[in-house]
């Protein structure tokens, strides 16, 4: 298995987006994004799906804190990440 090297910013940076509508591809996004930095981030407006809750699952086996109340998500990413201890295996049914 390679191995991925992540590297720090030279500085840090501040974003903020608001008033940005409930949407799939931006709740996964934040998850990734969240884990990669080094402060707590806020996500207000997370789409509350299936597959987005378990973004969320996957940055908690991760070792991120993930604290939800409601659509406004916060989640505090670990020093460092941990290899999940269990793996979750998903079966793709192929038609014929």
């Amino acid at each position: 298995m390679k191995r991925v090297e992540i590297i720090k910013c030279s500085e840090r940076f501040d974003l903020e987006l608001v008033d940005i509508a409930s949407d799939k591809s931006i709740s996964h996004r934040s998850v990734i994004f969240s884990l990669l930095s080094d402060r707590p981030s806020k996500i207000g407006n997370f789409l509350l799906g299936e597959d987005t809750l378990a973004s969320l699952s996957i940055a908690e086996q991760l070792g991120a804190k993930v604290e939800k109340n409601g659509a406004d998500i916060e989640i505090v990413p670990p020093k460092r990440l941990s290899e999940p201890e269990i793996f979750w295996i998903v079966k793709m049914r192929v038609r014929e």
